[in-house]
Formats: structure tokens, sequence, C-alpha cells
């Protein structure tokens, strides 16, 4: 998340969590559980917002530049980042989100193209690809630059294996 407070064109973060972190100051959506995609479609519909950046927290080698490369205009209105295996979404950009359907899942790329309904701007960048679902993955972000913060969190640590 402190990534994202550092790109100076999003006015807005808020986060989408059943629990609201102890540290988290900003703005805080209760999911309800009804599934991620469920509740970005309630969101959408309540707050009806002109533009939307949905970008997955499990992402530890993200970058501003990455996150300039999705919300870049280049008229898209839609940007889709794919996880590195191109099967997962880990990050959208909507222009106009009311009426998206979220597909978020297995094998969500593909859903999500056919839900921008070829109107998509596919972004493919290692900061927005790696995401942490297995142990491999993992592994790949440790070998990609992700030790330091990796051997700081005792969590990850231990998922990693280490002692």
């Amino acid at each position: 998340m402190s990534v994202l407070r550092l790109v100076p064109t999003l006015r807005d973060v808020a986060l989408l969590s059943d629990l609201r972190p102890n540290r988290w100051r900003g703005p805080f959506l209760l999911d309800e559980g009804r599934g991620l995609n469920a509740e970005l479609s309630a969101l959408v519909e309540s707050h009806r917002p002109s533009r939307l950046l949905v970008i997955h927290a499990d992402l530890p080698l993200l970058s501003v530049d990455d996150i300039a490369a999705l919300i870049m205009g280049d008229g898209a209105a839609c940007a889709i980042a794919p996880d590195r295996h191109g099967a997962g979404t880990n990050a959208v950009a909507l222009v106009e989100p009311l009426g998206f359907d979220f597909a978020f899942g297995p094998n969500s790329f593909t859903r999500h193209c056919a839900a921008a309904k070829g109107k998509a701007r596919v972004v493919t960048r290692l900061g927005l690809g790696l995401d942490i679902d297995t142990a491999a993955d993992l592994a790949a972000a440790i070998s990609a630059g992700f030790v330091r913060a990796a051997l700081a969190d005792n969590r990850v640590r231990q998922m990693a294996g280490f002692p």
C-alpha cells in the first residue's frame, strides 16, 4: 500500500478487507464476505467512481513505475495486468468501471479481457505479474530481489522455509 501512496496521480487509496489493519489510516471498505467480484461490483454501484484501480496486495516487487504503466492513459477503457503465468489477473485499471464484469479467480485474465470487449490494454511487468500465491511464487520473488523484505517478515520467512 505504501507504493500506491507514492503515485501522485492517485487521489484516494482505499483498502477492501474483512479486517481493518491496525496501522491503516486511509479509507476502509468492509468486505462483507460475498467474494471479491461481488464486493467490487457493489463498490462500483454504490460509489460510482469515474475511474477505478483494483490492485492485489500480494505483489512484493510492485513499483511506482509499474502503477504508472498501468494507469497511463492511451485511450483504452481498461488496462489489465496478468500474473506471471498469464492466467490470473493481479490488477485492473478502469476508466469507466460501472458495468464492468469483474471476474477475479482461476483463469481471470481471459475473462477480464472478454469483459473489456476488446478495449483492454495488457500491461505485463515483473512488479505487476509476480504475486504470492504459492511457495514457488515466494521463491521467485526472493530470487528477483524480495530478500530484504522477506527476511524482515516472520510470516514470509516461515512460508519460505527460513528458520
